[in-house]
């Protein structure tokens, strides 16, 4: 009975031993596997306050601030992101929000001023069309539009279309190498003014022009008791996020509110993003500053005996002595100071751990109500760090001298490919270490029932 309690005793020994050596693992290494999967995946949960600066196009522009602490003191530093959000991403809101204005804009741009339904399940429209109803000569067409003039492209002179068709129009911006300035969008429409027919074009600069002109006529074939059928068609999504797109870069205000809506997701809660939020993260992060009424400054001092150098036939300017000034450091380089502050503080965090499990260690030594194996003091000084370095750097290569045959030849050992397949391995090595650590805790749990 005596031998089976040592036994015990020593196993649970180990198991705490080992215990703490992964947790120790854990705490040293701050860029684990799962860092990215564990951190925060919100705007705020990483302390930055955002707010909404500037919508010029499809791009949103966000301000950020976040308190930092750097040697003891607090300080805001300030950020700034810029979203451009992708079709497929609009796509994605559409799904959410419906036929809003921008969405029921862009479906009729693109299919005219026919009925249709969103389709949310199948990511479409829905839009019922005549059989013939592209026909312009079919008997269920009373009118038609016959092109009678067209700016940079007179193959299209003669071409006739139904009075609903936005086809034509729709196409000619996917011919901008047929025209001096690129078109962003054009779509059929009425003058109000004489009744007649155009396409009206978008410039890339703004400006607007009529590049297709129509003449309307009674169509000889139309037959009034034609009876009308239905057919069913569909416009996915992604074709509708794309004039959507298009509609914001043009700078309407319904298709520039819609894609700065898609942007704003990136605020919310992990749930409801469609934009990442790491997108504006990242930004803010890469672009933060601590704003500070600090300037360089620097006097130019003359000095007083010497002459100019350089050619001496033509006057030189007495040399000065420069003396320059320059802000607290960390008042503009916040990330740098971050990450110097983690690296000083990183020997007394290792001392810390030390400590607790020496503690502990020693603790279950002097227990007596069980029968444990002697452990000896196992204490170890951290003064300032200087005893143990963490270098991530690849050694320095080492100089072999080789000789033969009384020639001697200087060569050099390099590190390199041992340190590239150490980089190659390490999230795999790091994650084995957590599976270890799993099981060793859950075996520790079973070693105590028994």
């Amino acid at each position: 009975m005596v031998n089976r309690l040592s036994f015990r005793n020593v196993r649970f020994d180990n198991f705490k031993l080992i215990t703490w050596l992964q947790i120790f693992i854990i705490a040293i290494a701050p860029n684990f596997l799962f860092y990215q999967v564990a951190n925060a995946n919100t705007v705020a949960a990483e302390g930055w306050t955002v707010t909404k600066a500037l919508v010029q196009g499809a791009t949103t522009t966000y301000n950020g601030a976040k308190n930092i602490v750097l040697n003891g003191k607090n300080y805001l530093a300030t950020g700034t992101a810029a979203i451009t959000p992708s079709a497929a991403q609009a796509s994605k809101m559409i799904v959410r929000v419906g036929a809003v204005v921008a969405v029921d804009l862009a479906i009729k741009t693109l299919i005219g001023a026919v009925s249709y339904v969103m389709d949310p399940a199948n990511n479409r429209v829905k839009y019922f069309v005549n059989p013939d109803a592209q026909d312009p000569t079919a008997p269920t067409t009373q009118y038609y539009l016959l092109v009678t003039s067209a700016r940079d492209f007179p193959d299209l002179l003669g071409k006739k279309i139904t009075l609903t068709d936005n086809s034509l129009c729709a196409a000619l911006s996917l011919k901008t190498n047929n025209v001096s300035t690129t078109f962003t969008t054009s779509t059929l429409i009425k003058d109000p003014g004489n009744g007649q027919y155009y396409c009206k074009a978008t410039m890339q600069n703004g400006s607007i022009a009529y590049v297709v002109n129509f003449a309307t006529y009674a169509n000889p074939n139309y037959d009034p008791k034609a009876p009308p059928q239905q057919q069913e068609k569909y416009l996915p999504y992604d074709a509708v996020a794309a004039q959507i797109m298009s509609d914001a870069v043009a700078n309407k205000a319904e298709g520039k509110a819609f894609v700065s809506s898609v942007a704003d997701t990136a605020l919310e809660d992990e749930q409801k993003q469609i934009v990442p939020a790491n997108d504006v993260i990242q930004q803010l992060n890469q672009s933060q500053a601590i704003p500070t009424s600090n300037t360089a400054t620097g006097t130019s001092t003359p000095v007083t005996t010497g002459t100019g150098t350089g050619d001496p036939t033509t006057a030189q300017p007495v040399p000065s002595d420069i003396t320059l000034n320059f802000p607290i450091f960390c008042s503009w380089a916040p990330t740098v100071c971050q990450a110097a502050q983690v690296a000083i503080g990183f020997p007394a965090t290792v001392a810390g751990y030390w400590d607790s499990l020496n503690k502990w260690l020693n603790d279950s030594a002097t227990d007596t109500s069980e029968t444990k194996p002697e452990i000896k003091d196992l204490s170890l000084s951290f003064d300032d760090g200087s005893r143990v370095t963490f270098d991530q750097t690849c050694p320095q290569p080492q100089p072999i001298q080789l000789t033969f045959m009384g020639i001697s030849q200087e060569a050099s050992f390099s590190y390199e490919p041992l340190c590239n397949f150490m980089i190659m391995i390490r999230p795999f090595v790091i994650g084995s270490a957590y599976l270890i650590g799993a099981y060793i805790v859950m075996g520790l749990s079973r070693g105590n029932s028994e």
